[in-house]
């Protein structure tokens, strides 16, 4: 169990030195902190690894807000933090981006000859 809670630490830290780099672009900075959410999320379903998952999907979404899986992630971590409501707001806006990314795929392959 130590082992594995010890690899946790080092992914978060190796996200940490990612997301504190300078010369990150904003995709690997989107990257870098859904990464760290999930790490951070899978670590453990304490109440301080659940907020820092949620803040890391909520830079997330800041930074992009159609990222469909960091809404599915912050919702987990909200449901499981005892936070229904926002889990339920973060589920429907999930399926809501699935849904559109579903219709303009398929508009796409209309237009294709």
């Amino acid at each position: 169990m130590a082992d594995k809670a010890g690899r946790f630490d080092e992914a978060i830290r190796q996200y940490t030195l990612a997301i504190e780099s300078e010369e990150i672009s904003q995709s690997d900075l989107v990257k870098a902190h859904f990464g760290r959410g999930l790490v951070c999320r899978k670590k453990g379903n304490s109440p301080e690894n659940l907020e820092n998952a949620i803040m890391d999907f909520s830079r997330v979404i800041a930074l992009d807000p159609e990222h469909v899986e960091a809404y599915g992630e912050r919702g987990k971590a909200y449901y499981i933090n005892g936070e229904s409501a926002r889990a339920e707001a973060d589920s429907a806006k999930e399926a809501e981006l699935r849904a559109s990314d579903f219709r303009r795929r398929q508009e796409q392959m209309r237009d294709q000859p």
